[in-house]
């Protein structure tokens, strides 16, 4: 009976030790991502010409900071989509912490499973008084081929290892070995004290290199088959330390053994998708790129199958941790305009202007005009007066006159398409007795001149811009 009442003053005398401390003196994580956190570095484009059957494609690549997206409230990607976008949002982070002890640090939290929403999270452990260290990942698959990190903080610095090993590639088919490999994002705080607020800032960022394809503007029934990857290092080892503004430095090696994988598309190609779907992205150990490293297009254009290889030691020397490799396959990225037009007495008529590139553009036109005689000098100017334009009663919604005297269209033009509505729909000469008796043996040039720009670049004309 003794026995028993020392024990309950015991847990009696612990309890009210507890509840000494309030809930604002537990450790607390606020975690964001490296795009929200510094300056994204500006983007890179390489394009490379390919030769395909009779048709010449483009391979162009855009090569990015790779931000993680949302980490508000969610639950982490099973189907091994990386973190970076909405759909995909981290729910969960493994959480350790080392305590310095005068001999390098010990672990005072380790491996702490803390569930996040809306950015935020809380460990079950209290502040102590010496400064804490921390370390935290997260993987968006759990089907990850990873051994169990080490973290230590050793002559005050702090330092993260692990090895990695991508999926295996796919026996079945269709293939998704894209689909199937797990993005792995880790962050390290050194030498946060509780002084310095009780909320942990944990800075995400990626440890693998995301390769993204996409299909630009392209030929006219072209099915794409799939995308593959081959003579790539499968595995290899990982050393991470902490550098500045949060960032996080990985230094893989170890790389060996090579292998090949494989996402299968099976659909006609559609401009502006992603091949294989948006859960498709190559998550690939960074590497520098060796003579076998290869991208392998498998597609059919009129019902005619072909096999595209490239060299990416042709495109790009090395993947880097926590960038995004956009690669992006179509037409070359072309524009060119077209204007026709037909003048029946003293009508200027059925006005086209035609985007005859294999890219979509925005489009600008300017009418100038002036009078000439019959040896075709120019004697005088023109006078919108002198003629009476239609414009149509829809005109403002597709075009606009800027303050530079252009006309310009509001909307996209698509490769191949003219404007859906036309510049004007007549203009009529003004024959009245003051225009004859004034313009007498002269003849009237009334000329469109049409300039295009690419869709992205529509920044360059302030009229458009905001649209």
């Amino acid at each position: 009976m003794s026995f028993c009442i020392c024990t309950l003053m015991a847990l009696q005398s612990c309890q009210e030790e507890f509840e000494t401390e309030g809930i604002d003196d537990m450790i607390a994580f606020k975690v964001t991502n490296d795009a929200e956190a510094v300056t994204r570095s500006g983007e890179e484009i390489v394009q490379i010409p390919l030769e395909v059957a009779d048709e010449v494609l483009s391979l162009t690549l855009s090569t990015e900071d790779n931000g993680n997206g949302n980490f508000a409230d969610g639950d982490v990607a099973t189907r091994g989509a990386a973190f970076d976008n909405d759909a995909h949002k981290v729910s969960a982070i493994h959480a350790t912490a080392i305590i310095e002890n005068g001999n390098g640090g010990s672990i005072y939290i380790n491996e702490e499973n803390v569930s996040i929403a809306n950015g935020k999270g809380r460990s079950t452990h209290f502040w102590p008084e010496k400064p804490l260290s921390f370390f935290a990942y997260t993987v968006s698959k759990d089907n990850v081929i990873m051994t169990a990190p080490v973290f230590q903080r050793t002559d005050g610095k702090c330092k993260g290892t692990f090895k990695y090993t991508l999926p295996a590639a796919a026996a079945s088919d269709p293939k998704k070995d894209a689909t199937d490999q797990p993005d792995i994002i880790f962050a390290i705080t050194p030498d946060h004290s509780k002084e310095d607020g009780t909320e942990v800032d944990l800075v995400f960022h990626h440890a693998l290199s995301a390769l993204v394809f996409k299909v630009g503007a392209m030929p006219s029934d072209v099915y794409l088959n799939s995308i593959a990857i081959g003579g790539v290092y499968s595995s290899g080892d990982c050393n991470m330390t902490p550098g500045a503004d949060n960032n996080v430095i990985f230094e893989w090696s170890g790389q060996k053994t090579l292998g090949k994988y494989t996402e299968s598309i099976g659909k006609k190609a559609v401009a502006g998708e992603q091949m294989g779907g948006e859960d498709a992205i190559f998550m690939m150990i960074p590497q520098t790129l060796g003579d076998a490293a290869k991208l392998i297009l498998s597609f059919s254009i009129s019902g005619q199958e072909y096999s595209l290889e490239k060299s990416f030691k042709e495109i790009i020397a090395a993947w880097e941790a926590d960038k995004k490799y956009v690669f992006t396959i179509g037409l070359p990225d072309e524009i060119e305009v077209e204007v026709e037009d037909q003048v029946v007495g003293a009508v200027k008529q059925d006005v086209t202007i035609t985007n005859t590139g294999s890219s979509p553009g925005y489009v600008r036109a300017a009418i100038i005009g002036y009078w000439v005689n019959n040896k075709g000098n120019v004697t005088m100017p023109w006078l919108e007066s002198d003629g009476k334009f239609v414009w149509g009663d829809q005109w403002s919604q597709y075009w606009k006159k800027g303050s530079d005297g252009f006309y310009y269209y509001l909307h996209p033009v698509p490769a191949k398409t003219a404007t859906a509505y036309p510049l004007f729909d007549t203009y009529t000469l003004n024959t009245s007795t003051n225009i004859g008796t004034n313009h007498a043996f002269l003849t009237l040039e009334l000329n469109i001149a049409v300039q295009i720009i690419m869709e992205k670049d529509k920044a360059l004309w302030p009229e458009i811009s905001s649209l």
